[in-house]
């Protein structure tokens, strides 16, 4: 069965459970397929119909389909069945991508018999995708660096001192995470159970209800001293996710912003760092708002701020 396939048989099986007809969810799914283009992402459609829940349905066991696909077909992606396991599918590829840079800053200073508890010091991501390319790289990456440590021991250290937060939730946990359904990372379509997958996936609605993440959201952004934006667009919801109440208690001093704006106009960024920016931390003193150039992406800022941000 193919993907489009087994996104459309766990759809409806999962509508007709929740009291959905196959006429309605055959008709959430033209709506979809007809009004997607016109959206935003497929997060700011499902929260346009946020009244049709078999629109939610299709649309979370999409999110699963195509995000494992993705993974797949990424140059992180690991072959188990590879003549020499644990090579990424393109090695050149992830040694000069942001993810190499952002670990050579993390892993500075990092002693492997001394202090290797602390690499993740001072460290909270904030990941609004869906993806676990972050997560499965440093495990991967610190298990090269730091052998004699063991698998064992290095997915425990990640798992207690790294924080990860998912607002919108996440495809699944990888292997070694371990408290949740768990799926290889880029796991084929004929592995895993989609419907149960996509019980991890959230809507924005969904995400709004849940005042105590709302409030850990809030709570880091409200402690930080220094926030990178990696690819964030600035939505105004998700600004609003995250930006702690005007009553927050704010660490003293200003704080550093660091952001990546591929392909935004001056007036877009203006609008971003006086408006967006501003109003989330309303009106703590912020640093410049700092890029590497006027079309800075994730590895070039890294590259260029690396010495600023690892200190």
């Amino acid at each position: 069965m193919g993907g489009h396939e087994r996104v459309w048989a766990a759809s409806r099986t999962m509508a007709l459970a929740a009291g959905i007809d196959q006429a309605s969810t055959l008709s959430a799914g033209r709506m979809i397929a007809t009004g997607i283009t016109h959206a935003q992402s497929i997060d700011n459609y499902v929260r346009t119909h946020s009244d049709k829940e078999a629109v939610k349905i299709i649309a979370k066991n999409a999110i699963v389909h195509r995000i494992l696909e993705a993974e797949r077909n990424s140059s992180l992606f690991i072959d188990q069945a590879q003549a020499v396991f644990g090579r990424f599918k393109n090695e050149e590829k992830v040694g000069r991508s942001w993810l190499q840079a952002f670990f050579s800053i993390l892993q500075d200073g990092v002693i492997e018999a001394s202090n290797i508890e602390n690499i993740f010091d001072n460290l909270n991501i904030i990941n609004f995708n869906y993806d676990r390319c972050i997560e499965h790289f440093l495990f991967q990456a610190m298990q090269r660096l730091y052998p004699a440590k063991g698998t064992g021991y290095l997915a425990d250290l990640i798992n207690r001192k790294l924080k990860v937060i998912h607002p919108y939730g996440v495809v699944g946990e990888l292997e070694w995470q371990g408290s949740r359904p768990s799926i290889q990372f880029g796991a084929k379509d004929d592995t895993y159970d989609l419907a149960k997958l996509s019980a991890g996936i959230r809507t924005y609605n969904e995400e709004v209800e849940d005042k105590k993440k709302i409030n850990e959201l809030r709570d880091l952004v409200s402690a930080a001293q220094r926030i990178v934006f990696l690819g964030f667009h600035f939505h105004k919801q998700n600004v609003e996710l995250i930006s702690p109440p005007q009553n927050a208690s704010h660490l003293p001093g200003t704080i550093e912003i660091y952001a990546t704006h591929v392909d935004r106009s001056t007036a877009d960024k203006a609008f971003i760092t006086n408006n967006r920016i501003s109003r989330m931390l309303h009106g703590r003193g912020v640093d410049k708002v700092s890029s590497a150039s006027d079309d800075c992406n994730c590895t070039e800022l890294f590259k260029s701020f690396g010495i600023l941000l690892a200190g």
